[in-house]
């Protein structure tokens, strides 16, 4: 939120408790000195006006303030708990919550649900060439490059060092297939640059489709999507396999 949002918020929000305790003030006080039997007089009135309108926004100013920072404060730690700093994706656990609820609707809706399991080949061998720094470079363009092939309604976490996960909601075998091969093809056209070096890199890719009349638990879809990643690793890497029962 931009500082002068915020400002107009806080303003907004103490103009409101200043307004409110202005209408209290009046009405207690005509009130008690109706009940009292007292005149009720224009300068009582003013004066029950001006003190809540003086006080109230000296009171509440620092405190509406400091509930606004605690707010934003809490919303940037549920940022940075549910997104990996350096790919920009989701991270595991915000990644698994957020398959749970995809899962439910898919089986609410009877469609289909393909889960991507992705890892980057030879990873250790990019860091023992160009450094650690060298391998964030491959997994920051790496994740941008699956930002950028995916769809709003996709759901893509970073689960491992090197590994990922994507949930295709509404995606036949077909056309997971497909992504999966453009992922391959983009990889190839795009090698990072890093401190004067180009880095060739690919990837694996372990592919398993949901259907939801089959009542397949998400996590056995999970573990389906790695036993084909597993499979592609073994077959000669920078693959896509799908899973099967075989």
């Amino acid at each position: 939120m931009l500082i002068h949002d915020v400002k107009f918020g806080r303003l907004k929000i103490v103009a409101l408790i200043t307004l409110f305790s202005i209408v209290a003030s009046e009405i207690i006080t005509t009130g008690s000195l109706y009940l009292l039997g007292c005149v009720i007089d224009d300068i009582t009135l003013f004066l029950a006006a001006l003190v809540p309108a003086l006080v109230a926004p000296c009171a509440c100013w620092y405190i509406v303030g400091l509930t606004i920072k605690i707010n934003q404060l809490k919303e940037e730690m549920r940022i940075i708990a549910s997104y990996d700093k350096l790919t920009g994706t989701m991270t595991r656990p915000a990644f698994l919550s957020t398959c749970e609820c995809v899962y439910d609707a898919i089986n609410r809706k009877q469609t289909t649900l393909a889960i991507f399991y992705i890892d980057v080949d030879d990873f250790k061998k990019i860091n023992d060439t160009y450094g650690h720094p060298g391998g964030d470079a491959v997994l920051k363009a790496f994740g941008e490059v699956l930002q950028n092939s995916l769809r709003k309604s996709d759901v893509l976490g970073r689960i491992g060092g090197e590994e990922f996960a994507v949930a295709l909601p509404y995606v036949n075998l077909e056309d997971a297939i497909k992504l999966g091969e453009k992922l391959l093809a983009a990889l190839k056209e795009n090698p990072v640059d890093y401190s004067g070096h180009r880095i060739p890199y690919s990837v694996s890719i372990g592919i398993t489709l949901h259907e939801s009349s089959n009542n397949t638990p998400l996590e056995q879809l999970f573990k389906q999507a790695d036993h084909a990643l597993y499979q592609a690793k073994n077959s000669g890497k920078a693959r896509v396999v799908v899973y099967s029962d075989n």
